[in-house]
């Protein structure tokens, strides 16, 4: 019973946070101009970067072990603190250099975002001790609180301070997020005392891995960011950019949830070929049922979206734009409990030359596309590199566990309801008729489901 009050506490915190997230992307948006958003996307992608790179793959790695001593802790905790120290300083460099080539004069708002990456180093890994020990109560009442006072800061200083009101507003979340790690990791083990290197060389091998593959997917994720800006211009990137986070943020927020929660049932199971295959199952059908109903109510309420976060007139077709960044989410979406699997099995090799083709694929159609074509032809390309990436991935990961029909039904086959929509929406149809309609289907859906989500919970309790 603990499993689902911890899941259920969990999912309402992550819905509390995806709504303080849209409230804040809304804030930045309509008080940005159109070329400050493009700067906010330049500054979203660097920020990205540094926390993959200060994180180098040891909180991942941390996955992949069901037991870790506290010499094995203290051990991890100096040397992400010193490799985070390390990775600040050249990072900074490169920084400097680009803005000086560059001529973008905002260094110091970008250096001073990079404090995160020291930030981290206070015990970012410790979190997924906490999430493989299944302790996510407290730690999802701590990145709802730091996700308050981070929406809070940039609301109240967005009208004086521009685009720095969100840097110091995330730096105060990371403050907050990895000083709790920081306390709950003290309490576990004296933080001065030996070390070995020794002991966390499995980490290190598994996280370098994963950083490698990491750091090419997500190249591969935002090699958008790069063609657009150079490409299309700021004022381009600002659109793609705004439009990719509102599709992308339940991805982001709702996925961890349902990893989360399958990370200590994988744990137990992994060594049952049987009782895995079934948790896979599961976990698949979930996720691609709430990922469904999620995307059908951004569907609904499209119109609406882009006339808030859109306001002023371009001539770019911002429908179309955001109905390939929706479909390219929804696809991610479906995606997303591949990286669990990954971890569990810590087959990090295998997902680094996944991700290298993945990245290379994806690079070539998309400059492909950049080259030759208008800028919402180049959205598709984005959404049609995703679809055939998310296929290639069942030949890898799941075909050992899964007949590609069943794999499908499971996942890419339950997006019907958003696709009836995403074809009433071309008749033209009204605000409340669109809500009517997507209403209908949605409860249409849910009952299709509802097995689904029944047999989800019950197994939470039996496992």
């Amino acid at each position: 019973m603990s499993k689902i009050k911890n899941l259920s506490f969990n999912a309402f915190s992550v819905i509390i946070i995806a709504f303080l997230k849209i409230l804040e992307l809304y804030t930045l948006s309509s008080n940005l101009t159109p070329t400050e958003r493009g700067l906010f996307s330049l500054l979203t992608f660097y920020v990205l970067l540094s926390i993959l790179l200060s994180e180098m793959g040891i909180q991942n790695s941390v996955y992949s072990q069901s037991n870790i001593n506290d010499l094995q802790l203290r051990t991890l905790f100096w040397f992400n603190l010193l490799k985070s120290i390390f990775f600040y300083l050249v990072i900074t460099f490169f920084l400097f250099l680009f803005c000086w080539f560059s001529g973008i004069e905002e260094f110091y708002t970008f250096a001073i975002a990079g404090v995160i990456v020291l930030l981290n180093g206070l015990g970012k890994f410790y979190r997924s001790v906490l999430i493989s020990k299944g302790q996510i109560q407290q730690l999802s009442i701590i990145e709802l609180i730091s996700t308050l006072l981070e929406f809070i800061v940039i609301y109240f200083t967005i009208s004086n301070l521009g685009i720095k009101s969100f840097v110091f507003g995330i730096t105060l979340k990371f403050l907050i997020d990895n000083f709790f790690f920081f306390l709950k990791l003290n309490k576990t083990i004296q933080i001065f005392g030996p070390v070995s290197f020794k002991e966390i060389y499995k980490f290190i091998a598994v996280g370098i891995y994963d950083l490698l593959s990491q750091f090419v997917n997500f190249f591969s994720k935002e090699i958008d960011t790069i063609l657009v800006t150079s490409f299309y211009g700021l004022e381009v990137l600002g659109v793609f950019n705004v439009s990719k986070q509102l599709t992308l943020k339940p991805i982001r927020l709702i996925g961890p949830i349902i990893n989360n929660a399958f990370f200590p049932i994988f744990d137990k199971t992994k060594n049952n070929p049987f009782n895995f295959k079934e948790s896979l199952n599961i976990q698949l059908s979930l996720n691609s049922t709430i990922i469904s109903l999620i995307f059908l109510f951004i569907m609904a309420v499209k119109g609406l979206l882009i006339s808030k976060f859109f306001p002023e007139k371009n001539n770019l077709n911002i429908n179309f734009i955001f109905i390939c960044f929706l479909l390219f989410s929804l696809i991610k979406g479906y995606w997303s409990p591949l990286g669990s699997l990954i971890l569990t099995l810590g087959d990090t090799k295998k997902a680094f030359k996944f991700n290298v083709f993945v990245f290379v694929f994806s690079f070539l159609i998309s400059i492909g596309f950049a080259y030759s074509f208008s800028v919402k032809w180049f959205a598709m390309s984005l959404f049609i590199t995703v679809l055939i990436s998310f296929v290639f991935s069942y030949f890898i990961f799941y075909s050992k566990y899964f007949t590609i029909q069943s794999y499908f039904k499971l996942t890419i086959l339950n997006a019907w309801p958003l696709l009836i929509v995403v074809v009433l929406d071309k008749y033209d149809l009204n605000f409340g008729s669109i809500i009517m309609y997507s209403v209908f289907i949605c409860m249409l859906y849910f009952l299709t489901q509802f097995n689904t989500i029944k047999n989800a919970f019950s197994y939470f309790k039996n496992i």
